[in-house]
């Protein structure tokens, strides 16, 4: 599991805050949308994002969002320097196994780096 120090909170997400202003890159892929924000810190912080409208079940969501952040640290992500990254899933993620999802975050990532 991924510490906590590299989740992002929800401060972050508060509309006053100006850390939002600072977009470096959106992408997209089948699976999920990715933005990249600029960060003070000397790692990265991540939030994954699972909709209601996605995933109906808690179970779901919290199913999918366990296997990025143990994507995330395994391929140790964590370590890119000054970077939050905010991901968001999507339905295409669904039956998907931790293997395939791993080789999709490391592919996405390869660019950020």
């Amino acid at each position: 599991m991924l510490a906590k120090k590299y989740k992002l909170t929800a401060a972050f997400f508060n509309k006053n805050d100006s850390a939002q202003k600072n977009l470096l890159l959106s992408r997209q892929s089948n699976e999920f949308n990715l933005k990249v924000f600029n960060s003070p810190l000397n790692y990265s912080q991540f939030a994954v994002i699972a909709p209601l409208s996605v995933f109906k079940k808690t179970t779901e969501r919290n199913k999918y969002k366990r296997i990025v952040y143990e994507a995330i640290r395994k391929l140790e992500l964590y370590k890119i320097p000054q970077k939050n990254v905010v991901i968001y899933l999507k339905s295409a993620i669904i039956g998907k196994k931790s293997q395939e999802m791993e080789m999709i975050v490391s592919d996405i990532f390869k660019k950020i780096k």
